[in-house]
């Protein structure tokens, strides 16, 4: 049986392969207001915004308990030390993505 770290750990590979497969957005549009917003916040946040771009979709229990972990960890409330969260890249827009925003 994987201990609680070995647990954690796969979590956070599955979201780090999600993130990798992000549609991307240009500055402007729906997606990249949210994006770039999401940038500005802790890892936490960018975990759950890049999961949400991914999927376009509800968040699943993996992802929101990898999430809530490392919001415990950025805040100090945990003994595990916060993982590196990439910022959300921002080339292009995607197909689905709504007009840029003024």
């Amino acid at each position: 049986m994987f201990g609680a770290g070995a647990r954690r750990d796969a979590r956070l590979q599955r979201v780090a392969s999600v993130m990798a497969q992000l549609p991307t957005a240009i500055e402007g549009s729906a997606v990249g207001a949210l994006a770039a917003w999401a940038n500005g916040q802790d890892g936490w946040v960018r975990m759950v915004v890049s999961a949400v771009l991914a999927g376009r979709t509800a968040l699943d229990d993996m992802t929101i308990v990898s999430a809530f972990e490392q919001l415990m960890a950025e805040k100090g409330l945990s003994d595990v030390a916060p993982m590196s969260v990439p910022t959300i890249q921002i080339t292009e827009a995607p197909v689905h993505d709504a007009p840029p925003l003024r």
